[in-house]
């Protein structure tokens, strides 16, 4: 497995040295209320095509020590949302019977 940060096509020129070669930025966290926000740089913004209305779905890595955020893929969004409502009428239809399997 290649241990390389590349992550960014190289030959996109976005203006920010921090991602012209290794597509890694260092940020630090800034206040927000009573929270912390993530500033995203525009040429990022561009290059993800998000903008402040893009719900973006958070990730933590199974070590716990990182996170991914991503653009929420609508169709991936819309299959999850039927696979949890189906479920939901699966359990209320048959709850009876997974009680007693549950005995």
């Amino acid at each position: 497995m290649d241990t390389e940060v590349n992550t960014l096509v190289p030959t996109i020129h976005l203006g920010l040295r921090q991602i012209e070669r290794a597509g890694l930025m260092i940020k630090t966290l800034k206040p927000v209320g009573n929270s912390l926000g993530l500033i995203i740089d525009r040429p990022i913004l561009d290059l993800l095509k998000i903008d402040q209305t893009t719900q973006l779905e958070i990730t933590v890595s199974p070590d716990g020590r990182g996170l991914t955020i991503r653009p929420v893929d609508a169709d991936a969004a819309g299959h999850r949302d039927r696979v949890r409502e189906s479920a939901s009428r699966m359990m209320d239809a048959h709850d009876e019977a997974f009680k007693t399997l549950a005995e």
